[in-house]
């Protein structure tokens, strides 16, 4: 076609393709349209004459003579052969590929695979050139602009996933990883966009604050956020009661374990010692739990006396506590008393005079120790018990201050008395408790006074909405109304009415605990899980973290937009 026009020539790129231009355009630049290379069209050279025997193109250009030479040979070889395979008229498979060849195809379109010279064509290389020119007309179209964009963004997520990987699998942060994310970021939009701008740095910073925030984000839902929910679901057992146990155990083992280190009662130590009780607990099953208090129990019960350790330590911390109080006492004649600093020198010299002993001077003063702080505790509890009997009865207010008279007379009542006279008197108290005080009649006349006082209070509070109390002269005069009422009751009839009016109070009583526990959870849930963006900032964003944030957008910046330390 392009002889029979003399106004057309034909002309060859480098790529391989051919052109067919007017023949005023030789000299004159022209675009490939397949490759997009700009070339200066030459006169083209005449055709030499074709040769018998068809001459392969050179290995390194795989467009030379044209692929539409290369068929016509090999139709001229294979219409030479009587080879069934190798006959125009039959359509036959690729013996290298097996695909189905068009009739009369001796070369493979699938593969490039020559049925006549049993090797595979310059077509495969044409096709994988073909594909590269489509690439790279696909990227000049997206533009620079945008092609800088997609290696920045690249190199910003690899940095967010090393840098969030790095955290999941160590447990820590590492700020400067952040900084290595905003380099990469700048120079993967200065490599994209292949020059420098100050547009494509404000970008690449961008792109930046996105892979930062990012890595924060995956970050913070591996680490920060399942410790927030364990926290939450931590509180909530305590704010629904079901954490007793636990509580009991944890308490338990870290006195022990900070009795062992001689720890002093206001040691921070002891923090860490009851977190890691917490974290043991988190292993164990609901049958490991209730093992665990039934060894307590054991303990408790007498297995303690069999543990060396914990007779040493009880006997350490009692020769401690008997000389703290001394020490209190002189102070208040004008001598110093106790102070933290002066713990860990006491300690020492208690260690060494109970080290000093024998196993059974141990035991035995262990012992004794464990006897005298019960005898105290019973002493404490009876004088609160006989000294509130003593104020039920003369019908005390509340805040009235001999409460405090009678509970430390009743204290220096029971001090004088012998630990046996104590333990006796222990004995009928806690029977009192379990219900022989209903066989008191006159605990049940004043019981009953006192809990109609209080109902008029309440009604009083809650007619003016809020909290009130009275003061001595109409708590008087309240109790004069309550005394008239009472007596009106049969005093058969008084003791039902008195445990009943006990275990409404004690039902009121146990619903405020459980109402004010799942409130202190609900406030604490919220503070810590329930506002996830802020928990988020706070537990994200400390004092470095900024400081590699800032730095990581500076850097992205200054590199996209060419700037270095000399501008």
């Amino acid at each position: 076609m392009a002889e029979s026009d003399p106004d057309r020539i034909t002309v060859r790129c480098d790529c391989g393709a051919k052109l067919k231009v007017k023949s005023v355009a030789v000299g004159r630049k022209v675009k490939c349209p397949k490759c997009e290379q700009v070339f200066v069209v030459s006169q083209p050279e005449p055709r030499p004459e074709p040769e018998p025997i068809a001459v392969a193109p050179p290995e390194d250009d795989p467009f030379s003579g044209g692929l539409l030479d290369e068929l016509a040979s090999q139709e001229q070889a294979a219409q030479s052969t009587t080879d069934p395979n190798k006959r125009p008229d039959v359509a036959t498979p690729c013996p290298s590929c097996g695909q189905q060849r068009a009739t009369g195809a001796v070369v493979c379109i699938a593969c490039g695979y020559n049925s006549a010279t049993g090797k595979k064509s310059r077509a495969a290389s044409a096709k994988k050139a073909a594909a590269a020119a489509s690439a790279k007309r696909v990227f000049s179209a997206v533009g620079p602009f945008a092609t800088g964009c997609i290696v920045a963004s690249i190199g910003a997520t690899v940095g967010a996933v090393i840098w969030a990987v790095i955290a999941v699998q160590s447990g820590y942060e590492i700020g400067y990883i952040a900084w290595g994310i905003g380099v990469l970021t700048g120079f993967g939009m200065l490599m994209g966009f292949g020059e420098a701008d100050h547009r494509a740095g404000i970008v690449a910073a961008l792109i930046a604050v996105v892979a930062i925030v990012g890595a924060k984000v995956m970050v913070f839902g591996y680490l920060t956020y399942p410790q927030l929910v364990e926290a939450r679901d931590a509180i909530v057992a305590v704010g629904a009661g079901d954490n007793e146990k636990n509580e009991r155990i944890v308490e338990h083992r870290a006195e022990y374990a900070a009795r062992r280190e001689g720890l002093d009662y206001d040691d921070r130590a002891r923090e860490r010692l009851y977190q890691e009780e917490w974290d043991k607990l988190e292993d164990l099953s609901e049958g490991e739990i209730d093992d665990a208090i039934a060894e307590i129990d054991a303990w408790e019960a007498g297995a303690k006396w069999d543990d060396p350790d914990f007779i040493r330590d009880e006997l350490i911390y009692g020769l401690i506590d008997q000389e703290i109080v001394k020490r209190q006492e002189e102070a208040s004649g004008g001598r110093r008393g106790f102070s933290r600093r002066d713990w860990h020198p006491l300690y020492k010299d208690k260690a060494a005079e109970v080290d000093a002993l024998s196993a059974e001077d141990r035991l035995s003063g262990a012992k004794s120790r464990a006897q005298q702080l019960e005898n105290d505790a019973n002493i404490d509890l009876l004088a609160m018990h006989h000294s509130g009997l003593r104020a039920i009865h003369d019908g005390l207010p509340d805040g009235d201050d001999r409460h405090d008279t009678y509970y430390e007379e009743e204290k220096a009542k029971w001090n004088e008395a012998s630990k046996a006279e104590v333990k006796a008197a222990t004995s009928e108290r806690e029977a009192w408790e379990k219900g022989a005080k209903w066989d008191d009649a006159r605990y049940v006349t004043d019981y009953l006074i006192r809990h109609e006082v209080r109902g008029k209070i309440e009604q009083r509070q809650d007619d003016i909405a809020e909290d009130w109390e009275p003061n001595k002269d109409e708590w008087q005069t309240m109790r004069t109304e309550a005394v008239a009422a009472i007596s009106e009751t049969p005093e058969p009839d008084r003791r039902e009415r008195a445990e009943r009016a006990e275990r409404e109070e004690r039902e009121q009583f146990e619903a405020m605990i459980a109402e004010a526990r799942r409130q202190f959870a609900s406030d604490l849930t919220e503070e810590l899980v329930g506002n996830v963006s802020s928990a988020f900032v706070s537990s994200s964003f400390g004092m470095m973290d900024v400081l590699f944030f800032v730095l990581a957008l500076v850097s992205a910046y200054k590199i996209a937009a060419g700037m270095t330390s000399d501008d």
